[in-house]
């Protein structure tokens, strides 16, 4: 279940303390302005908190907001058209919307990977502190790759998508065909023996 803006921003005050101020980094790479709007709320809160955000996104703000540096993305959006087709998305079935996700993360990654943002990252100071890493995890872990370069801190993943499919695979859990509806399904946990069984075909075809 999506946890809100608002009770994410908390869980990570408590975490990380509300009265010392943390460097976080914010790992933000999802092209899509609703996603961005999701994030910005907890964003800004954490900051208004003291805490100071370097973030690395998709999108980026152009008011200047004290604690809140961002580095754009900006080859972010730019291989979408060639990636994915919305409107196949919008009426696919199970099958053809576990194509369009991962078309859509494929995308993405081509695009960040390709920014002089991604580079910009790349390029400060390994000993650059970081005491928490917090990124969108909803096509997966793009720019993982950067945690080992600021010494493995500590990571939460958020996302504003309804439980994708492949987030145990990188962050542990488990997603039981028998009782876990698939994330294109219209299945509550309460399913029929049949929707049992194509729930697991669906979630087979997609691993």
């Amino acid at each position: 279940m999506c946890i809100t803006a608002n009770i994410v921003a908390v869980l990570l005050s408590v975490l990380i303390g509300p009265t010392l101020g943390a460097n976080i980094l914010c790992l933000t790479p999802v092209p899509s302005p609703s996603h961005h709007i999701w994030n910005r709320a907890w964003m800004e809160a954490l900051a208004a908190r003291g805490h100071n955000l370097t973030i690395v996104s998709a999108d980026v703000e152009q008011a200047v907001i004290p604690n809140m540096t961002y580095i754009h993305l900006e080859q972010a959006y730019s291989f979408l058209a060639e990636a994915l087709d919305l409107d196949e998305m919008a009426n696919a079935n199970a099958f053809g919307g576990a194509r369009s996700v991962y078309a859509w993360g494929f995308g993405m990654c081509k695009g960040v990977l390709s920014s002089r943002g991604m580079g910009q990252i790349m390029s400060y100071p390994d000993s650059f502190r970081v005491d928490l890493v917090v990124a969108d995890v909803t096509l997966g872990p793009c720019m993982f790759g950067l945690l080992r370069k600021f010494g493995n801190p500590p990571v939460v993943g958020v996302t504003a998508y309804n439980n994708p499919s492949f987030t145990t695979d990188f962050v542990g859990g488990h997603k039981h065909p028998s009782y876990v509806p698939y994330v294109m399904l219209n299945y509550d946990h309460d399913m029929s023996f049949f929707e049992r069984m194509y729930n697991y075909i669906v979630y087979s075809y997609d691993h």
